[in-house]
């Protein structure tokens, strides 16, 4: 299929070809199962990815609003997939107090799904300290840059730990 074709464009960097498998892959996943299916949220979130670095248009928001309604329908809130989407909405949103309401909701529903140590919960601490030290929230900013400092020496130490046991 022609989702699964362009991994050597991501390296390459063919992003047009990238793109059009993609584009190519949503149309046929909305023409075999219709707009509420995983599948093509998954096909919504790969072209997206693939627009936030190529494209400079909205497009890949409008993609991502369309692939979380349908993972919210489907998966309900709760879910690892509604946190991605909800981080990559964070990644291009073009107002930093927008940006910072997805990654708050995705901290939210990771309190629920991860334990505290999750990298998960490091890169959304550490987006929302970037976002806080945009719009000049100094204190927010530390104390989220603090936490997920706290859970990379978490991380590192657990890492370091397995390796030695090896």
């Amino acid at each position: 299929m022609y989702d699964d074709k362009n991994f050597d464009d991501y390296e390459n960097f063919e992003w047009e070809k990238a793109l059009e498998y993609h584009e190519k892959a949503l149309q046929i996943r909305l023409a075999a199962y219709g707009e509420n299916h995983l599948d093509v949220a998954e096909s919504y979130f790969k072209a997206a990815k693939i627009l936030e670095i190529y494209d400079t248009t909205d497009k890949d928001k409008e993609y991502l609003e369309k692939c979380l309604q349908i993972r919210l329908g489907i998966l309900g809130e709760n879910h690892p997939d509604i946190v991605s989407t909800l981080r990559e909405l964070s990644n291009v949103e073009n107002d930093w107090q927008q940006s910072a309401e997805y990654l708050k909701k995705a901290l939210q529903i990771c309190t629920v799904i991860y334990d505290e140590n999750n990298s998960e919960l490091f890169a959304i601490h550490r987006n929302l300290a970037t976002a806080y030290n945009m719009m000049e929230m100094n204190e927010d900013a530390l104390e989220h840059y603090l936490k997920a400092l706290k859970i990379l020496k978490w991380v590192t130490l657990k890492i370091k730990t397995l390796h030695h046991s090896n």
